[in-house]
């Protein structure tokens, strides 16, 4: 090709809509040139089909006839972040888990899709397993064939079985999936959680940044309850969404009985016997809370606090406690 010839470009525009999934909004484009499914858009226009970078954002918009201005409001987009993995790209912000978003999972709301016509990038974050304006629990599967629909079809309301997605009826959401649906959805409406029994406890979430929102959940509601059942922690599997509605669970009760819950978790988790190995008693006893919490920024200072007075408060009941040591972290206290 000569280099002054254009960049090749889908022959029709499909104009991406703001806060949607990157995935759905490429079977849109991809439905309305008739291409076969984003896995032919991702392979023509960046030569592989897995999820783009941030730095390909003006290179695929480009080639669907957008300006990249329009690509970043999209959900999808990655960077590489050393022994994490990757960081996911959303709405200014970044998800500095790789386990947070899963683009590729294709949850959806029968009515959003009726209604709105695309799938909302907030349905690609692990934790959002209900539509706060339906009501409803999202759809994992087609109806009709107990399917998962795969993020390569071609047709963003049709299952190849012939389902109609927009006309599925799901489930009611409870009241725990509403409130972390709407939570996960304040960035783009800031949307009031629902009234609760214990809304000022659970207020403490509702100034925090998506991620620092999805690390809490994470830590009490997947990584605490596994330690205190001594169960095998892979804490960067990305989980199911049963797994994610047990999350949530877990840390909606947590917070709903903040700190004596908390306290209690950790006090069972501290009685283990610590492992053999030269670091810290804290990172012995503890493991990857200790670990976590101490990578942590002041967003999340409340839960650091709570978690040094446990340590604290193990520590002198230690047998030698009258032993003169010392921890190798600074504690932090908070006084009422």
């Amino acid at each position: 090709m000569n280099v002054f010839d254009p960049p090749e470009q889908l022959l029709l525009r499909e104009t991406p809509q703001t806060g949607e999934s990157l995935n759905g909004y490429l079977i849109r484009a991809a439905a309305r040139n008739r291409w076969h499914g984003p896995s032919a858009i991702l392979q023509r226009s960046l030569g592989r089909c897995t999820p783009p970078k941030v730095s390909e954002i003006e290179q695929l918009a480009v080639f669907c006839r957008c300006h990249p201005l329009e690509f970043e409001h999209l959900v999808g987009f990655w960077r590489h972040a050393g022994p994490d993995g990757r960081h996911w790209y959303l709405r200014g912000g970044w998800l500095t888990q790789s386990s947070f978003l899963d683009p590729r999972r294709s949850l959806f709301c029968p009515a959003c899709l009726d209604e709105q016509g695309f799938a909302a990038g907030v349905w690609d974050i692990v934790l959002c397993t209900a539509c706060l304006d339906h009501g409803c629990r999202l759809l994992a599967v087609c109806p009709n064939c107990r399917r998962q629909p795969s993020w390569r079809r071609s047709e963003l309301f049709r299952c190849p079985c012939g389902q109609d997605f927009r006309r599925a009826i799901p489930e009611a959401a409870n009241q725990t999936e509403l409130w972390m649906a709407s939570l996960l959805c304040s960035d783009v409406g800031r949307t009031k959680p629902p009234a609760t029994d214990h809304a000022e406890s659970l207020a403490r979430l509702e100034n925090l940044s998506l991620d620092a929102i999805c690390k809490v959940v994470w830590l009490i509601g997947w990584l605490m309850p596994q330690l205190e059942s001594r169960r095998v922690v892979r804490g960067r599997r990305t989980p199911t969404v049963i797994e994610a509605r047990r999350m949530i669970s877990e840390a909606y009760l947590t917070l709903c009985d903040w700190p004596h819950r908390y306290h209690t978790s950790l006090m069972q988790i501290g009685r283990r016997p610590p492992t053999h190995s030269n670091a810290t008693w804290s990172d012995r006893v503890f493991s990857s809370i200790d670990r976590f919490l101490h990578a942590q920024d002041l967003e999340l200072g409340f839960l650091v606090v709570a978690y040094e007075r446990v340590v604290r408060e193990l520590w002198h009941q230690r047998p030698d406690a009258r032993i003169s040591h010392r921890l190798d972290r600074q504690l932090e206290f908070a006084f009422d």
